[in-house]
């Protein structure tokens, strides 16, 4: 092909499609992806894009066609897979979902979004300890992950394994004790456990970094009540 060529490669094609994607060009990036295949009948990566752009339309089970075209001819492509799984959990067909995201964690093991993705498909799915061991998995991948130690730690408290899941939100709050929902939730083991002054603090800290989360102050007020409570008890002893 001549530099003058008006005609683009397969791949600079994909490329602008995606960017089409990425700005909300749907129809756009739909004509990019038809003229590719006008070209090559059989390109995965196009046909996986109509599927992409049919999910951004809310057309989930035309996004689940394209999608199992594309994994027709690319059956090992773990985010073929992994699409797949969102489209069919927009459908809350949520058993087929869970499939399609363990096919992605199985495909491609040291991906921690496709092993974080089913364990939380796992979880909303009350799999509760499928779910802590998918997490564990991606904790394997990434021990410092924060994302998989609060995802963890959340499985872990529904589990009713409350050291474990205080031990996984304390490892998340040292390595970024910028996030909010790590203290609130480690906040939530310690009241549980009966540790309330180390619960306020956890909730403390909590609000001192986003004082709009939700529900925190009243947790904060709800343990001081407790222990003016107790205190004015023992007094009266």
């Amino acid at each position: 092909m001549s530099e003058n060529s008006t005609t683009s490669a397969p791949q600079d094609l994909l490329d602008t499609a995606v960017v089409q994607l990425q700005e909300g060009a749907l129809q756009d990036a739909e004509k990019t992806c038809r003229k590719i295949l006008d070209a090559s009948a059989k390109n995965a990566d196009a046909i996986n894009l109509l599927g992409l752009i049919a999910h951004r339309k809310n057309d989930h089970e035309g996004a689940v066609g394209f999608f199992d075209k594309a994994i027709g001819i690319r059956p090992k492509n773990a985010a073929f897979h992994g699409n797949r799984g969102d489209a069919l959990r927009a459908m809350s067909k949520m058993d087929e979902a869970i499939a399609s995201y363990r096919r992605a964690a199985d495909l491609d093991p040291d991906n921690i979004d496709a092993q974080l993705t089913f364990g939380r498909s796992l979880q909303n799915s009350g799999r509760i300890k499928d779910a802590i061991g998918a997490f564990r998995k991606a904790l394997a991948v990434d021990s410092d992950s924060v994302e998989a130690l609060h995802d963890l730690g959340n499985a872990l408290q529904s589990d009713g394994r409350l050291e474990e899941a205080a031990n996984a939100y304390r490892k998340a709050t040292s390595l970024d004790p910028g996030i909010a929902k790590s203290h609130d939730e480690l906040g939530d083991v310690l009241k549980q456990l009966g540790r309330k002054d180390e619960a306020l603090l956890s909730y403390r800290k909590a609000v001192s970094i986003d004082s709009s989360l939700s529900g925190v102050k009243e947790k904060i007020d709800e343990l001081l009540q407790v222990s003016e409570q107790g205190d004015g008890a023992a007094d009266q002893i």
